[in-house]
């Protein structure tokens, strides 16, 4: 597979090997404003930081749902990539993507997944298939929901340049669509501290009233009040920085790991939680070298799919097309511009619900329709047959 880490790596295996090894993630809070002073003092080429470490990611739901590899991050400034390489794809036939290359240009963010030769393969996908996908998202905070581990590494490591009060309000990390995500009213709280080990932390909080999703109402959006003790709200995520290590007077964490939590139904207290999802990064080097082109994975001449979700708030919730050169924000502007007034306009909610399973509201007027219709004819019908029957018999007199 055409692989854009491969053409940064090169095809020696031994490199690529040595490579990967780096090992992963985490800088914590004060680490992303000395980025930018840090690179004043390097040549104008070697001006972006490189982290690279190893990633897994655990599932407490579903034990043995696991997906490990290798990543690598880039920061200069407000401009940041990162890249993940799954491990487990290699032999996991229901794993779709083997690779993946997120970056942003401090308004959107660009992801581009390859999708694995086994996954392909499995599936009876023709030899001549697109294996390249992309999304773009609008803003700096890429969703949780399609995006797992870009969001996972991005809290690790980016999330302190977007956070930067003490405390705050911020998207919920727990958000089941790209709706939920956007919508203002699903927002939780975040708090930065130090315990008494010294162990920096991020926390997310949900109060006590959440916006959610009624399953027994189509999927209807509706505030929710948790019973007791969760009334006050629970730590629904926290991020917890390990093991520092010393770089040119920065303090970097070489261990990080974040767990996800969901309220137990019979707890005795707002801390009686039960984990759902934890994944561990680990840091093995950190140096500084050119910076990579953004966006990233979007530079060569190959044929990619792309979901665009950046017309969202005018009504459209997904522009899809396909590039096969390199990306240019002029040319994918002329094709949106294009695009627009030909494309039917479907908000991030309607296109939402079928992805969950709910039907539209279109279609339930639908059902209701059809419906009433069978109703209508079965109360008609009767009486049509019985006057076709009199004025068969008069003509018959």
């Amino acid at each position: 597979m055409n692989s854009t880490l491969n053409k940064i790596l090169g095809t020696d295996p031994f490199k690529i090997k040595f490579y990967w090894r780096y090992c992963l993630i985490s800088v914590f809070t004060t680490l992303t404003p000395h980025i930018a002073a840090s690179s004043e003092a390097l040549s104008a080429e070697d001006n972006t930081l490189y982290i690279a470490g190893a990633y897994s990611d655990n599932s407490f739901i579903k034990p043995g749902i696991q997906r490990q590899g290798d990543f690598l991050v880039s920061i200069k400034g407000s401009l940041w990539t990162i890249g993940f390489r799954s491990d487990s794809a290699t032999t996991n036939t229901f794993e779709r993507h083997s690779e993946i290359i997120a970056s942003c240009d401090r308004t959107n963010i660009y992801v581009v997944h390859s999708i694995s030769d086994v996954y392909l393969k499995a599936a009876g996908a023709p030899n001549d298939v697109i294996s390249v996908e992309a999304e773009v998202y609008p803003g700096n905070y890429p969703p949780p929901t399609f995006e797992w581990e870009t969001h996972n590494l991005w809290i690790a490591f980016i999330s302190s340049s977007v956070f930067v009060e003490p405390t705050g309000r911020a998207k919920a990390p727990n958000t089941s669509d790209l709706s939920l995500f956007y919508n203002t009213n699903f927002y939780c709280n975040y708090t930065w501290s130090t315990n008494n080990q010294g162990m920096h932390q991020l926390v997310f909080k949900q109060n006590g009233r959440i916006l959610r999703r009624n399953i027994k109402k189509n999927g209807e959006l509706e505030y929710y009040s948790f019973p007791r003790p969760f009334q006050d709200g629970y730590n629904i995520a926290i991020g917890s920085w390990r093991m520092e290590t010393n770089i040119n007077g920065i303090a970097i964490p070489t261990k990080f790991d974040y767990a996800y939590y969901s309220p137990k139904y019979d707890g005795a207290s707002s801390q009686d939680l039960l984990q759902i999802n934890t994944y561990e990064c680990i840091v093995t080097n950190i140096y500084f070298s050119k910076e990579q082109a953004i966006p990233a994975g979007l530079q060569g001449e190959r044929d990619v799919f792309i979901k665009d979700h950046r017309m969202a708030d005018q009504g459209y919730a997904t522009l899809e097309y396909s590039l096969k050169t390199k990306w240019s924000t002029a040319v994918v502007g002329d094709l949106i511009k294009k695009m627009l007034p030909v494309r039917k306009k479907m908000t991030l909610e309607m296109e939402a619900l079928p992805m969950l399973g709910f039907k539209t509201k279109a279609s339930v007027s639908v059902s209701v329709l059809i419906i009433r219709a069978v109703i209508l004819i079965g109360l008609i019908l009767p009486t049509v047959i019985i006057i076709h029957r009199m004025w068969g018999g008069r003509k018959h007199k």
